[in-house]
């Protein structure tokens, strides 16, 4: 018996009985979560003829898929690629008749810089990765390349 008049033993398994409530709970928490990012869902799929980068990945020419994860997290997804990465939410007052992915164009290397819904209503922003900020700042003016919506 502690000085409280609980045993020591009745004390541990109470803890024992709080810490799997605890980690029920976080799991429980963590496959709703993952439920939400995958009912997100928004994606596009995009036959891009050039290589690209994104963040400090390059990625060559072919057919990716494009998923919108949540919480700002874009998910680039191709034959011999799967990248993740952080983008924020933009309105554009543009519309086009299909959903596309616009890219910067300095030289021959391409720099992936959004994602728009084929309304216009959403546009997501990628962040300028450091090789196209030191484009940039040296000057050089990018061309902007618009690769649309594989048609379905």
């Amino acid at each position: 018996m502690t000085k409280y008049g609980v045993s020591k033993s009745t004390f541990i398994g109470a803890a024992r009985r709080g810490a799997v409530l605890v980690m029920a709970l976080a799991i429980l928490v963590g496959a709703s979560a993952i439920a939400s990012a995958s009912s997100t869902g928004n994606s596009i799929v995009v036959k891009v003829p050039f290589a690209f980068s994104i963040g400090s990945s390059t990625l060559p020419a072919g057919d990716y898929t494009l998923t919108d994860k949540g919480n700002e997290i874009i998910q680039i997804q191709g034959s011999d690629a799967n990248v993740l990465f952080r983008a924020w939410r933009a309105d554009s007052g543009e519309s086009s008749k299909r959903a596309s992915v616009v890219f910067h164009r300095y030289g021959d290397r391409y720099f992936l810089v959004g994602v728009q819904s084929a309304d216009g209503a959403k546009v997501v922003k990628a962040a300028q990765s450091e090789d196209e900020e030191r484009l940039a700042k040296a000057g050089a003016k990018p061309r902007i390349v618009t690769v649309a919506r594989a048609a379905r």
